[in-house]
């Protein structure tokens, strides 16, 4: 016979609201545990798994068959309400609370009753917030944020994660410890812990879009941490925060070895930390050995590159020549880190040889390892990162060729510093841009040095523009021609521009705009 749980629910509502009440006031809501299982017994009954299979009204029983990873049945006795499950659990398991859970929505909202439970926890970790300052107290808040907010989103668009994980942050944010002397610490492993925790869905979407979207989203994080991580070093240490910086250090070894994905940010992230805030030689060498013992760890990561870096924080850099002599192309990211680290350290020497070492893999690195959109980020990065390290020109040609066409800017510095004009100009005819790009690319200083040799670059962009055959592409046209005539009248080649003017109307003469804009324009000396 077909039983009505909605009619089973108004018969006894009074025992179900007393213990709903009662379960409210027993369930310990900041209880990581008993969070998980209430918010697994709501999604029972979301995804209506919860059945009532018996009502006995004379014995005031009820059975129900709950589908979870294995059918369990619940018996519910009420007056005053009993209940037991056959998955052989003593306490309050997610069966139980699912069946009573499908009863009490009949006769009230349990979105209400759970989000009362859940500001019930949050009042309580607040207050724990201040009253018992710990890290595991920091650390169950953030994991609260976390959960709150973003833990269930399990396909999640990733333009929304901005938004969502700021909202973490201010909330995080809003209970900040008013001493000064907490305050950086508070935000370093609040920031640490929270991205920990977001780690895992950046990996959810794996278009290219997503992909480089989450790549600039850690990258802006990283530097707001590297921000934090300035303020925390410049203020004193009191002997209270000690605790937090001893398991800051845990979270930051985890987040490296167990997390996956994105391992140059995670590398960077993890050396933030040691290069800025763990900078003690005992420190070191216990990471160091904690490191040397681990077998469990991400394979995306190399291990003996990370020991490598905290060889050359503790100055022990005779080990890394055997290492330096086998570095292979997927080790590149690694060593940046490296030579990054020597320099924090003063090791100029060690860093110029590291660096020297990258360049010959970076053609075979830049082409092969990464993807088109990570490639101008990345020489970006190296290029500022080999800056002070004096190369040969065989070098530097060689590492020229490896940017190829998304290292125009520094390559474009490099022959202005050694007045190579004509190949400055050669090469943005090459690699076509914008005059916006040209100038930040050093348009005005070849202007200056030699005029003449921008009379070609200046063409071929008129010529794009005239092609395009609109009014709009025709001023362009008109006022890239303006600064051709300032690099001709700069050169001493006015009759050339004059015939090139002239050329440029009999060619087009039957584009009228095009004839009015010229006309317009003023352009013979």
């Amino acid at each position: 016979m077909n039983i009505n749980i909605a009619e089973v629910a108004r018969t006894e509502e009074e025992s179900i609201r007393d213990f709903m009440n009662t379960l409210g006031r027993q369930l310990d809501s900041s209880d990581p545990k008993i969070d998980e299982t209430v918010r697994r017994a709501a999604f029972l009954v979301r995804q209506n798994y919860v059945k009532i299979k018996t009502y006995n009204t004379r014995t005031d029983t009820t059975v129900f068959t709950v589908r979870d990873a294995s059918m369990a049945n619940v018996n519910l006795t009420f007056n005053p309400i009993s209940l037991s499950c056959s998955c052989g659990n003593h306490d309050f398991c997610r069966h139980t609370l699912a069946a009573i859970f499908s009863l009490y929505q009949y006769i009230d909202s349990l979105s209400t009753w759970l989000e009362q439970f859940r500001s019930n926890a949050q009042a309580k970790q607040l207050s724990l917030l201040t009253e018992d300052r710990t890290p595991e107290t920091w650390l169950n808040f953030v994991q609260g944020i976390y959960k709150r907010n973003l833990y269930t989103q399990t396909n999640l668009n990733p333009y929304l994660l901005d938004s969502i994980f700021s909202d973490m942050i201010d909330q995080i944010y809003s209970q900040m410890p008013l001493e000064r002397e907490w305050k950086p610490i508070y935000l370093v492993f609040m920031q640490v812990s929270l991205l920990s925790h977001t780690w895992k869905h950046f990996s959810q979407s794996k278009t290219e879009a997503a992909q480089s979207f989450y790549h600039n989203f850690i990258e802006d994080e990283l530097e707001q941490l590297e921000d934090m991580l300035r303020d925390a070093k410049s203020n004193s240490r009191l002997f209270a925060l000690d605790p937090f910086y001893n398991t800051l250090k845990d979270v930051a070894h985890y987040f490296l070895l167990n997390q996956h994905g994105f391992v140059e940010n995670r590398i960077e992230l993890y050396l933030l930390l040691w290069n800025h805030l763990f900078t003690s030689t005992k420190d070191r060498e216990q990471e160091l050995a904690r490191l040397q013992t681990a077998h469990s760890y991400s394979d995306d990561l190399s291990i003996e590159q990370i020991k490598a870096i905290f060889l050359v924080m503790l100055d022990k850099t005779d080990e890394l020549e055997a290492q330096m002599e086998s570095m292979k192309v997927d080790d590149v990211l690694s060593w940046i880190e490296l030579a990054r680290t020597a320099g924090l350290n003063n090791q100029e020497a060690v860093r110029k040889q590291i660096i020297e070492r990258i360049i010959p893999l970076l053609p075979e690195f830049i082409n092969e390892s990464l993807a088109p959109h990570f490639r101008m980020s990345f020489i970006k990065r190296f290029d500022e990162e080999r800056q002070g390290v004096e190369l040969s020109e065989a070098q530097e040609e060689t590492l020229f060729a490896a940017y190829g066409k998304y290292g125009l800017q520094p390559f474009s510095n490099f022959l202005i510093r050694k007045k190579r004009y004509e190949e400055w100009a050669a090469l943005h005819q090459l690699y076509p841009t914008s005059l916006a790009f040209l100038e930040i690319c050093g348009l005005k200083t070849i202007l200056e040095e030699k005029p003449a040799s921008l009379l070609p670059l200046y063409h071929s962009l008129v010529q794009v523009e005239i092609m395009q055959k609109t009014r709009q592409n025709y001023k362009t046209a008109v006022r890239l021609m303006k600064k051709m005539k300032s690099a001709a009248k700069k050169s001493g080649k006015n009759e050339f521009w004059n015939d090139y003017v002239a050329t440029v109307r009999k060619n087009y003469k039957r584009m009228r705009a095009l004839q009015e804009e010229i006309e317009k324009g003023n352009l013979m000396l």
